[in-house]
């Protein structure tokens, strides 16, 4: 019997987010975004680990309180999201930014979910085990963040575009009622 757990297979929402780290222009994928999502949050890690060791009990106990938290949040972004799709049927490039900013919450969450699991693995007694936790919390927090305020930006970029058009219906209703 094969175990192919498609009811929890992610693997689609990664790949989807990592598709968002492209330069538009040619569709290759972009060296700064790749450094800046990847490669910086190995760096910050590896410094972190450096300054702080392993993460403490506190440090462990605070991430999971945030991450559960910013979960709750980024669900409710995915339902406004939503209702901002379907709202829009014209704009094509609004659309499909709509789409990858679903893909990078939900991968901000999936990541959220992973690092609070491997916070849970903190609390096994075992050095090593707890050396390469930290590491990969402070990696995947790191990215977080990062995703995060990408989100955010296109959130803003998304919520500015959506007042301008109501500002340009209601500039033309104006000018009709002066007529």
């Amino acid at each position: 019997m094969k175990i192919r757990l498609n009811k929890i297979n992610c693997f689609s929402i990664i790949e989807n987010h990592l598709r968002t780290l492209v330069t538009y222009s040619t569709g290759k994928p972009s060296v700064d975004d790749w450094f800046t999502f990847f490669i910086l949050p190995i760096i910050l890690s590896g410094v972190m680990f450096y300054i702080n060791g392993t993460t403490s009990s506190n440090t462990v106990n605070l991430i999971i309180t945030a991450l559960s938290i910013f979960v709750g949040l980024l669900i409710n972004v995915l339902v406004l999201i939503f209702s901002l799709i379907q709202q829009e049927t014209t704009k094509e490039i609004k659309i499909r930014i709509l789409k990858e900013t679903i893909s990078n919450i939900s991968y901000t969450i999936i990541i959220s979910i992973i690092t609070i699991i491997i916070c849970l693995l903190t609390f096994i007694n075992n050095h090593f085990l707890l050396v390469i936790a930290t590491l990969l919390i402070y990696f995947f927090v790191v990215n977080f963040f990062i995703t995060l305020m990408m989100i955010v930006k296109r959130m803003y970029l998304l919520f500015t575009d959506q007042l301008d058009q109501f500002q340009k219906e209601i500039t033309k209703k104006k000018l009709e009622d002066l007529k």
